[in-house]
């Protein structure tokens, strides 16, 4: 691996990190931004982006050890670039993921979809973290909303 793969997810991180403390300590900061977009909590993509962040950094660690496990896969330099914009796909995919999500829990419930910011933060955080989990969710909204029934 190289090493800048590294420490470009440790900036992610501590950017994150950064933004967080931020976030929390500055009245003025956390005022000026949106507190939700819709019924999406303003933090959702915050959590997509740590996840994707912390994913990448199971990747750098489980693909990166030299023969220290021998079931280990090598590192695969094509995922380099991968690596170092995961975060931000991760804060995208949360942030669709969310909005499928309540796409989804509105057409499964007849009536008011009652949910808190915890729900959208824990499953941005897994969009974030599971590209699949985000892609399963995506191939059902399309096959729910696209799909020819079979009559």
């Amino acid at each position: 691996m190289p090493p800048w793969v590294f420490w470009v997810q440790l900036i992610w991180l501590l950017a994150l990190l950064a933004l967080f403390l931020i976030f929390t300590n500055d009245a003025a900061f956390r005022h000026a931004l949106p507190h939700s977009y819709g019924r999406i909590p303003v933090e959702v993509p915050w959590f997509g982006a740590l996840g994707g962040s912390l994913v990448s950094f199971t990747g750098i660690f489980n693909h990166n050890r030299k023969g220290l496990d021998p079931k280990s896969v090598p590192w695969d330099p094509k995922y380099n670039i991968w690596h170092a914009v995961r975060p931000l796909i991760g804060a995208s995919t949360a942030g669709v993921g969310c909005v499928l999500l309540l796409l989804t829990l509105r057409a499964a419930t007849t009536g008011t979809v009652t949910t808190d910011s915890v729900t959208f933060d824990a499953a941005a955080f897994v969009f974030g973290y599971a590209e699949s989990a985000f892609r399963q969710l995506v191939g059902a909204v399309t096959n729910a909303l696209f799909k020819p029934s079979n009559v």
